[in-house]
């Protein structure tokens, strides 16, 4: 081992003082004789690479330093730092210096963690390491300790970045010039020309805490819901899971088949199998057809602000659920293969009994013989329940523009439609010019008049039935400003048949639905609207409709004139329309109230909209 390697290898391991000693003076005797001659009259030739590299072998960096501070060797000795890549050391600046670097291989590779230069194994050094700050060496050995950060913002010298660069002033100072200072995160300030984040409103980080609790409360739940409380009809179990966005709609319903027995003993026995065989069928076939049919039609919103925080529920979909059970049922539903005669002969309808008996009587029924069916008919009368309810829109003279005043009406005609899709309608748009001016700019006036009716439509949603729109300039018409129009024609879709669900229809009822039937002169509505009129107002009330007019939508949807069917599920069809969602609706909005992690002020009917 070399005297300069067991020299630092003995200062590594000598146990450091607490405090540090003071610099030693230095003994000439130490020096030898040749560095004897070197230090008289304090006046110093210029000290060679070598003989550097001896002082510092012999007396160390730190009482090296102390020899080179201004005023103990002569000015025309001055170390200074010099240009050389990687020369962490500063000493040596000659060319025999760089020759040295070049040739010398007794310069070895310190013990230094990621030490790559192999130069300065001082204590400090070690210590600086230990503390992963680099090293940058000032001027007359000094040290000066950056972190990474204002390392890797250092102008590049030599091609490596974060190297120093070095300007001389004066022939024996050098000055390091740094980069900027990065901005102390301490301090609070931000860094120039960072701004800071806005603070976050007090509304959203209440909403967020709330939300979270919400959330995490889940599910919600609500036995034995009962949504048609006038008549006592329709109970379920109601289960809500935010974190899933679902609501489901559990029933249990224990299945009895009373007319499956003949009343020999014997011959049931024999028979028991198919029977059994035939019960099943009916029973996973009714459970299919009334899940499949009920669930999924419409979804569920929470319209409570802030919508960055409590739009994140949505969409929440609907799942209706069926429990065969021999017990504890929502309902006893009893299923009859064979037709069931009233007293006067005729075949009985099939009936939901209040809840104060559970009862279900699914008697065998044809809906062709009773009359509940009838594509021609329905879909017929569907056109003429929407012919009531088209807007009459005119437009000014030369005027294609459709008035302001139009938006409510045409944004009712939209939901209408959208919402509607049994039956399809082949819709078109006819427009019309008044007979006064010349007939090509009347016929160019007509057709724009049509085109922006039926651009306007398609914006509100009606994209699920067949749009056309055509001009006829001034035919038929008078100088009369009532022709500047539009009209509708309307035609059912010739694929459009109808034939009652009854297995559907039903279930409504056990959901808590009433017929849609129409009732007499002084009642132009169905039964529904009857017991659930309010509940779909406040479901299906939109201000888009116009101010007074908000309830237009539930108002004539509900609307069953005489001589007039609907296709709907609840009356002589099997569309499950947004209306009939109403009692899912309730559901929602009591199970959204329920438990005790509500928002401040609580969820009211008021947070829960259906979408579609």
């Amino acid at each position: 081992m070399s005297e300069q390697k067991r020299s630092r290898k003995s200062k590594s391991n000598a146990p450091k003082p607490k405090h540090q000693p003071a610099p030693p003076t230095i003994q000439t005797e130490s020096i030898g004789p040749e560095a004897l001659r070197r230090t008289k009259d304090n006046s110093y030739p210029l000290i060679k690479s070598g003989d550097m590299l001896a002082l510092q072998g012999v007396v160390g960096n730190k009482a090296l330093r102390q020899m080179v501070q201004p005023g103990q060797m002569g000015s025309s000795s001055v170390i200074r730092r010099h240009a050389i890549p990687d020369n962490r050391q500063g000493v040596g600046a000659e060319e025999d210096e760089i020759q040295r670097r070049r040739d010398d291989q007794h310069v070895q590779r310190h013990a230094i963690p990621d030490n790559r230069q192999g130069v300065g194994a001082e204590e400090d050094e070690i210590q600086t390491r230990r503390d992963k700050a680099s090293i940058q060496r000032t001027p007359a050995f000094g040290l000066a300790v950056q972190t990474r950060r204002q390392r890797s913002q250092q102008p590049n010298l030599w091609g490596k970045p974060g190297s120093p660069r070095i300007q001389r002033k004066d022939g024996d100072k050098a000055d390091v010039k740094s980069a900027p200072k990065a901005a102390d995160p301490k301090a609070g300030g931000a860094e120039a020309g960072v701004k800071e984040a806005p603070a976050e409103d007090p509304a959203v980080k209440q909403a967020k805490a709330e939300f979270g609790k919400f959330v995490g409360g889940g599910p919600y739940q609500v036995p034995n819901f009962v949504p048609d409380t006038v008549d006592n009809f329709g109970k379920f179990d109601v289960d809500y899971y935010p974190s899933k966005k679902l609501l489901e709609a559990n029933m249990r319903v224990k299945f009895q088949f009373p007319d499956m027995t003949t009343g020999d003993w014997l011959q049931d026995i024999i028979n028991l199998p198919k029977f059994l065989m035939i019960q099943q069928q009916y029973i996973q076939g009714f459970i299919k057809t009334v899940t499949t049919g009920w669930s999924g039609k419409f979804n569920f919103k929470n319209v409570r602000e802030p919508q960055s925080v409590w739009g994140q529920l949505n969409p929440i979909r609907v799942k209706v659920n069926v429990t065969p059970v021999q017990a504890n049922q929502h309902y006893t539903f009893n299923k009859y293969f064979k037709d069931q005669l009233d007293a006067k002969g005729v075949g009985k309808v099939p009936n939901v009994e209040s809840n104060n008996t559970g009862q279900v009587h699914m008697y065998k029924f044809d809906t062709t013989k009773r009359g509940f069916t009838g594509a021609a008919s329905v879909g017929q009368e569907e056109v003429t329940r929407l012919q009531r309810n088209l807007p009459k829109i005119r437009f000014a003279n030369t005027s294609a523009a459709v008035d302001a005043k139009y938006d409510g009406d045409i944004q009712f005609v939209g939901d209408y439609l959208r919402r509607m899709n049994r039956p399809k309608f082949n819709i078109d748009v006819i427009g019309h010019a008044n007979k006064s001016g010349n007939e090509p700019d009347n016929l160019k006036y007509s057709q724009a008049r049509a085109d922006n009716v039926m651009a306007r439509l398609k914006a509100a949603g009606v994209t699920n039935h067949k749009l056309t729109a055509a001009g006829v300039g001034s035919t038929g018409a008078t100088a009369n400003g009532s022709w500047r129009k539009v009209d509708f024609k309307i035609a059912v879709d010739k694929g459009f048949s109808n034939v009652q669900d009854v297995d559907m229809h039903e279930f409504g009822h056990m959901l808590g639905l009433d017929d849609d039937y129409y009732r007499g002169a002084s009642d132009t509505r169905g039964n529904t609207t009857q017991h659930q009129m309010k509940m779909m107002q406040k479901m299906l009330g939109s201000d888009s409709y116009g101010k007074g007019k908000e309830d237009r939508y539930a108002d004539e949807v509900t609307k069953i004139y005489k001589n007039e069917a609907s296709a709907d599920v609840m009356h002589a069809g099997n569309e499950v329309r947004v209306y009939n969602y109403v009692t899912f609706w309730q559901a929602m909005f009591n199970a959204g109230a329920a438990g005790g992690n509500q928002p401040a002020p609580a969820f009211t009917w008021k947070d829960w909209k259906v979408i579609g």
